[in-house]
Order: structure tokens, then sequence, then C-alpha cells
């Protein structure tokens, strides 16, 4: 991994790379080969005034998608930085090494199976943090690509960014995304020494999209707007791989917990605030009681009890938890309705 320690300045503010690349475009790819180069397309139909790169983190893929990306190589010289790994790497490492190669000012993040949808997405991302530079980071809505209508409606109203909207780290902790990463445009934060970026894959092999968000909100505010210029893949079809579809049947609610918790003691760890306070405990003590419920078995019967005892540990969570379960249980039967 390449650490950048030179070549910076200072520009209002904040660290930048010194260089001609204003925007470096990260694209993660694994097994993409159905849906690669459409994301790649949508990139190059970017209309620009300024100088960008694209710089890929292809995990080691085991279809056509290194034959696709080596073919774009030749036909757009200068332009793409491809970094083909001889292993795989896991989703986040492969990530962060994306991150720490870039050397534009800003970053825009794509994955393989997503893309973008407005020709100008990129322009106006950056004329706005440009004239803006207050704001660490820009979002927007996107369409969210899925079969299952209710499933879809669900997530585009997740990462539904209400016009104007400025997302900060109390809102944060209400929900750790102030967009989907495939709509955000950020300052290169990677090329400063604020942080300790190795979070990013220390906290998940997995699960990324928070932390950056959580990396951000400590540094910044991030400004939102509702126009949807981006598609989110969130299901992929039959024969290829997806991050969604790996993280949606690879993250239990264990594991979920115990990458809250890392994130949690990172923020407090630099001066920040914690961000699990009962609420949240209960959503986790909640759901871990519908999973035994749906399924007693071993591990479920382990994992409630894991969270029942944090439970009874905590006066405040249990004088606050009838209130909180009837929350839970409104929020779950109003979900039951819309299916």
């Amino acid at each position: 991994v390449r650490i950048r320690k030179s070549a910076r300045k200072q520009q209002g503010g904040w660290e930048v790379m010194d260089n001609k690349i204003l925007v470096s475009i990260a694209v993660l790819t694994y097994n993409h080969e159905h849906y690669l180069r459409e994301a790649l397309d949508s990139i190059l139909m970017q209309q620009v005034d300024f100088t960008y790169e694209v710089v890929v983190g292809d995990d080691c893929s085991t279809d056509q998608t290194r034959v696709i990306l080596e073919t774009y190589e030749r036909n757009h010289p200068g332009i793409f930085k491809v970094l083909y790994r001889t292993e795989n790497i896991g989703t986040t490492r492969n990530a962060y090494d994306v991150f720490t190669h870039c050397e534009g000012q800003y970053i825009a993040q794509l994955e393989g199976d997503d893309f973008w949808t407005d020709p100008h997405k990129l322009l106006k991302q950056v004329q706005f943090l440009e004239s803006h530079e207050q704001y660490i980071a820009v979002a927007h809505s996107c369409n969210v690509l899925c079969e299952d209508i209710a499933l879809k409606e669900s997530y585009e109203a997740f990462y539904d960014c209400r016009d104007g909207a400025v997302f900060e780290f109390a809102d944060y902790i209400k929900k750790p995304f102030a967009g989907h990463t495939c709509t955000m445009l950020y300052r290169n934060i990677f090329c400063n020494d604020q942080l300790d970026y190795r979070i990013f894959y220390e906290a998940d092999h997995f699960i990324g999209d928070q932390t950056l968000n959580l990396l951000l909100v400590m540094q910044g505010k991030v400004f939102c707007m509702a126009a949807k210029m981006s598609t989110y893949r969130l299901i992929s079809k039959v024969g290829a791989e997806n991050f969604a579809s790996q993280s949606l049947k690879s993250n239990p609610l264990k594991q979920r917990w115990n990458y809250l918790s890392k994130l949690s003691e990172y923020s407090m760890h630099n001066g920040c605030e914690s961000l699990i306070n009962v609420d949240i405990r209960t959503v986790y003590w909640f759901n871990s009681l519908k999973a035994l419920m749906k399924d007693f078995n071993t591990l479920n019967y382990e994992i409630f009890g894991f969270f029942t005892k944090m439970v009874f540990k905590s006066p405040s969570m249990l004088l606050h938890l009838p209130t909180n379960v009837l929350k839970q249980v409104k929020t779950s039967q109003r979900r039951m309705k819309v299916r």
C-alpha cells in the first residue's frame, strides 16, 4: 500500500495533492464481467472541463473482468490506472489500496456493477465543492435496480437525499449514510494525516461504506442533493458477483455489532462521541429476539443471550426497554404493511 507523504499543498483549509488531476474515480471490481462495461462507460460519458483519472482495483477476478479492464486501458491511455491483484485481498483492503493510489483532489467512487446516469454528475459536484469550502463532500439520491419492488422502494427511501440537507456527525449516529457511495464526491482525505485510515479495512473485511461516511463526518460536513444521478444495483443477476449480495448473505447480527463497536471505539479514540446509544442497543436486542423466535437454534440462542446480558448490565436501558421495544414492534408492523 502506497501512502503519499509529499507533493501536497493547502487549499482553502484542506490539504490537497499538488498535481493537475482534479478528480480520481475509484472503481472496485470483483467478477463484474456482466456489468463492468456499463459502469466504465458511465464514467467516460461524463462531460467535464477538468483532468480526471480512473483508478481500478480488481480483486483477483476469476471471470472476464480483467480482459475488459485491459481493453479499456488500451483504448483510453492515460485515463485508467488498474491495480490487478494476484490474490483476493477482500473488499475493504482492495478499496483502501485504491484510495491510497488516488492522486486527485477529489475522489468519486463506483463499484463495478453500479453506474452513473447523468453526464454532468461529476461537473455539478466538483463545481459545488470548489465554491463551498466548508463542506468535505457532496452526495445525492440514487435509483436502485432490484426486481423486488418493495425492496427497491425501501432502499431508495433509505438513500434518499433531501435537497439542501447537511449531513453531520450527529446525523451519522441516527443513520450512518449521507448517501450511497456511488453518489458521493469527497475531498481526498487519504492524502492527509488527520486520522489513521487503516480502520477502513481493519473494522470489517466486507463493509466499508459506513466507515467512509464516519471518516468524512469526523472531519467535515456533507451537502445533499436530491437529484438521482446514479444507479445502485442491489442484487446481481445469476452468474455475477455483487458486493451487496455478499453483504446480505454474510453479515449476521453479531458481526454487524462487532463492526459498529469497532467504529464507535475509533470515534471515541479520536475525540468524538460513541456511536452506540440506548436506542441502538435496543434495536440489536429486539432483532436478536426476532431471529431466535424465527429459528430457535444454538447460534441464535447464543446471540440473544449476548444482547440480553448487555440489556441487564445497563439500568438506563432496562428503564427505556419497554418504550423502545414498542417502537420496534410498530416499525416492524409498518414494514409488513408495505410488503
